[in-house]
C-alpha cells in the first residue's frame, strides 16, 4: 500500500504545527481500569539529606521532593484502549489522518512511499519503554497483557534489550510479532501509564508469574546490585569499597549484567533490602521483592530522581535513598550514611 500519511506529518512539523497524538483520531475509546486515590508513602532518609540534591531528573526539584516526602494520596488516571482505522507504521511512528505517536528516535529513512499491509494488531510498545529498559519491563512488559488480550501483539522494533531483555521474555512467555513498518487497517493502542489498581495487580501477576519461574528463594541480609560504568554514566567511585562493606554485614554482591535473569531475581527476591545506583539494574529488585521489602537507592546529587520511589510504590515496597556526592557522572558516598540509612529500613 501506498501512504502519504508520513510526508502529511512531515509537513506539518516544517510548519510550526506538530501533528496531536494519535489517540485523538481512535474510532472507539474505552476503559480498561478505572482511575483511583493512591497513598503515597515516604522516603526514608537521614535529616539533612534533601539539602544534597543540587538538581533533579525527569521532573522538577519540588515534585521530586512531593514523592519522596509522600502525600496523603494522589490521583492515578484510568487505563484506557483506543481502537483506530488506517493507521500507518514508518520510521518509529504511528500516523494517521494527521496525528501520530513515536515510539523511538526517528532515523529519518527516506520515505518510499509503498509499504505492507500488515492487518490488524495490538502495540504495547511506548517510547520510553524503548529508551530505558527499567520502562521496558516495568511498564511494557504489563502492557503486553492487555495487548494479547485485545489482538495479536506488535512491536515496531526489536522488542528487548540484551542481554536481560530475551530472558525476561522467555520467562513471561512474550512472543509479539516484530513488524518495523507498514500499514494497519485496525490497531489497538493503550495508554497505561496511570499507577491505577488495576496496574497495581498486573504488576503483582507479574511478580508471581516470574516467582513460579525460579528455584526455591534463600532469605539473606541483602543484596547490592553492581552498577559499574554500564548504561548511562553514574559511576559511584567508591563502589566496590562500598561493597566490600556490605559484605561483611553479609550481603551478596552481584552485577546484573554479569549474571543470568534468574540468578539475579532469585537473589532479590529473599533479600529484605537491595540496595545499590540509581538505574535500570535495580528495576531486577521491583519485580522480585517481596512486598514490604526494601530498595536503597544511592542518588547522584546533581540527577536526583523519584523514578524507583513511584515504581517501587507500585509494587508495595519501602524505599530508603541518599545522595552522593560529585557530579557529570562521577560520585562518592559515605558508606556510613548507607549503613545508618539501611538501619532506618530494619
Amino acid at each position: 500500500m501506498i501512504s502519504a500519511e508520513p510526508l502529511v506529518a512531515a509537513l506539518r512539523r516544517k510548519l510550526g504545527a506538530p501533528p496531536p497524538d494519535i489517540a485523538t483520531c481512535a474510532e472507539e475509546t474505552w476503559e480498561i481500569a478505572p482511575g483511583a486515590e493512591i497513598e503515597v508513602p515516604p522516603a526514608i532518609s537521614l535529616p539533612g539529606t534533601e539539602e544534597r540534591i543540587s538538581a533533579t531528573a525527569f521532573a522538577d526539584h519540588a515534585m521530586v521532593m512531593r514523592a519522596f516526602r509522600g502525600n496523603p494520596a494522589e490521583w492515578h488516571g484510568p487505563t484506557l484502549g483506543h481502537r483506530l482505522r488506517d493507521v500507518t507504521l514508518y520510521d518509529g511512528r504511528l500516523s494517521a489522518r494527521g496525528t501520530e505517536r513515536h515510539l523511538r528516535a526517528r532515523s529519518r529513512l527516506p520515505f518510499r512511499g509503498r509499504l505492507p499491509q500488515l492487518g490488524s494488531g495490538a502495540m504495547y510498545e511506548t517510547w520510553v519503554g524503548n529508551r530505558w529498559f527499567g520502562n521496558w519491563l516495568l511498564d511494557n512488559c504489563l502492557t503486553y497483557g492487555l495487548a494479547q488480550a485485545s489482538g495479536l501483539p506488535v512491536h515496531a522494533s526489536a522488542p528487548s534489550k540484551p542481554p536481560h531483555g530475551p530472558q525476561y521474555e522467555s520467562l513471561l512467555h512474550m512472543a509479539p510479532r516484530i513488524a518495523p513498518h507498514g500499514h494497519f487497517d485496525e490497531l489497538v493502542i493503550f495508554d497505561d501509564l496511570p499507577d491505577n489498581p488495576g496496574k497495581r495487580a498486573r504488576a503483582d501477576a507479574l511478580r508471581a508469574r516470574l516467582l513460579s519461574c525460579l528455584p526455591p528463594v534463600q532469605p539473606g541480609p541483602g543484596v547490592f546490585l553492581l552498577r559499574g560504568h554500564h548504561g548511562e554514566q553514574r559511576f559511584l567511585q567508591n563502589e566496590m569499597a562500598l561493597a566490600e562493606t556490605l559484605a561483611a554485614r553479609g550481603f551478596r554482591i552481584l552485577d546484573p549484567m554479569r549474571e543470568s535473569v534468574t540468578t539475579v531475581l532469585n537473589a532479590c527476591a529473599g533479600a529484605p533490602v537491595v540496595a545499590g545506583v540509581e538505574g535500570s539494574q535495580m528495576t531486577h529488585a521491583l519485580v522480585s521483592q517481596a512486598p514490604g521489602a526494601a530498595l536503597l537507592v544511592i542518588q547522584p546529587a546533581d540527577r536526583t530522581t523519584a523514578a524507583l520511589k513511584t515504581l517501587g510504590d507500585r509494587f508495595s515496597l519501602r524505599f530508603g535513598y541518599v545522595v552522593a556526592e560529585g557530579a557529570d557522572g562521577a560520585y562518592r558516598v559515605d558508606a556510613g550514611d548507607v549503613l545508618r540509612t539501611m538501619d532506618l529500613l530494619a
